[in-house]
């Protein structure tokens, strides 16, 4: 895979931000302050392609090799929490993602996204916090004319940069893990420099 397609994907994310942006203007649904209820969530998982910009992110700030580590430990210890997520040490269901800049595609879109049905029908898919917080956000979400990025395409444009890392699901940690490990082997050898850029 050309290392551009990592900066494509990168690109791609933008994009979504503006779109989930603009849908959270059109309808005033947020995430509450702080919150890290999704976060939480040890069931959430992820592509390989997907977390490539943040694996190249952790490399350029020389935190690819702790955070690699830190994968190991929580492995190691059956902790399927995001190593990258910063519970608050008071507040349960409170934190932060430590690299929220390159956070993986579901992680962007959860809450502010819609998935196609069986019958080809959109269906906006709130977290149940902004559910409870934005009642009013919900209703105008669904009105006609807003526009919502749909999951299943958001997907495809990512997938299909890089096919072979792409379409398998792995558990998060699992595929930070394996994006670290293919940046590894991708970058020349002959430059720290490169490296750290991966």
């Amino acid at each position: 895979m050309p290392r551009s397609a990592v900066s494509r994907i990168a690109g791609i994310y933008r994009d979504l931000d503006l779109q989930v942006k603009r849908f959270q203007l059109a309808t005033g649904l947020r995430c509450s302050a702080g919150c890290g209820v999704c976060c939480e969530n040890p069931a959430v998982e992820a592509t390989v392609a997907e977390v490539l910009p943040l694996a190249r992110k952790l490399y350029g700030q020389g935190d690819a090799e702790a955070t690699y580590d830190r994968i190991l430990q929580h492995l190691g210890v059956g902790n399927d929490v995001c190593v990258m997520y910063r519970p608050d040490p008071v507040v349960a269901g409170k934190g932060r993602c430590a690299v929220y800049s390159a956070r993986p595609l579901l992680c962007r879109l959860f809450g502010f996204a819609a998935r196609k049905n069986r019958r080809n029908q959109t269906e906006h898919c709130p977290c149940r916090v902004i559910e409870q917080v934005h009642p009013m956000g919900i209703f105008r979400a669904d009105a006609p004319g807003v526009k919502i990025p749909i999951y299943q395409d958001a997907f495809m444009r990512v997938a299909c940069l890089a096919p072979d890392l792409g379409f398998q699901h792995h558990p998060i940690n699992i595929a930070i893990q394996k994006a670290l490990e293919f940046l590894y082997w991708k970058v020349p050898k002959d430059s720290n420099k490169t490296r750290r850029a991966a």
